[in-house]
């Protein structure tokens, strides 16, 4: 049997790793309110297998309880998963892996098109990379000011990069423009005069069926929605922690029934 921590602020969320489909597995659910390091410090201690980071605000201070870390925890500077070997914490970041596990599960093929990311967080700077790898031609990124756009820009030269502010008439030319819009932050208003069913939304934005979505769908558009990209990101990050490869739906179903 294997011990697994979850840190995450959610009720919600937490309750679904409480069913009979998770057999082999103890999970321990955590609302932290001081540090996470000495968490960090007790899955070693006490014998667990690893934790599952949900927490947004406490991805940062995990990575830095961990000796080693991945590739893309080590450039986005956080962890959604820490992983406990003879050799201590093994910290790792897969969001990206799960948009493109989640793209390829739809049958999206992003290679060749123009793509428009919105945010300025480690989300979304998972996201324009994972994109840029997949063969993208052009990424545009949109935040509220132009430096915030622009630390989001992945370094991949095959890919075109962009980044603007919001307001910005070459914002709106960007989405025009676009074959697929990934937002990150449900602060982020995308005007209704530019969904159509040339673009597909993937809507990270917290509720269930956001605006966004609605008024994607109402005019032909393809769309996915956060809980679709947590199944893939919850499914990937236990899969390391316990060496075995998970299947989506598992966590896909019950994370449906949550709203």
């Amino acid at each position: 049997m294997s011990f697994v921590a979850l840190v995450s602020s959610d009720p919600n969320l937490t309750s679904i790793f409480f069913d009979d489909l998770f057999t082999g597995n103890t999970f321990h659910p955590l609302n932290l309110e001081k540090s996470v390091a000495d968490v960090c410090k007790g899955l070693v201690a006490l014998d667990y297998a690893g934790a599952l980071v949900l927490e947004p605000r406490w991805q940062q201070e995990a990575l830095g309880c961990a000796q080693r870390s991945s590739l893309a925890a080590t450039k986005h500077q956080v962890c959604d998963t820490l992983v406990v070997t003879p050799a201590g914490l093994v910290a790792d970041y897969v969001l990206g892996s799960a948009l493109a596990e989640l793209l390829s599960q739809h049958f999206w093929d992003v290679r060749g098109t123009n793509v428009v990311v919105t945010g300025a967080n480690a989300v979304a700077a998972a996201v324009a990379t994972e994109l840029a790898s997949m063969g993208v031609e052009q990424i545009t990124v949109l935040a509220d000011n132009l430096p915030q756009a622009e630390k989001i820009l992945p370094k991949i030269a095959l890919t075109r990069t962009r980044a603007h502010s919001f307001g910005e008439l070459a914002a709106d030319s960007a989405l025009e423009r676009a074959d697929l819009l990934v937002r990150t932050e449900s602060e982020s208003l995308i005007p209704e005069a530019m969904l159509g069913p040339h673009l597909s939304v993937i809507d990270l934005s917290p509720s269930p069926l956001s605006l966004l979505r609605q008024n994607a769908m109402n005019v032909g558009a393809k769309t996915l929605g956060l809980r679709d990209l947590q199944a893939q990101q919850l499914a990937l990050s236990l899969g390391l922690i316990t060496g075995r490869k998970l299947d989506v739906s598992v966590f896909l179903a019950p994370l449906l029934t949550l709203d």
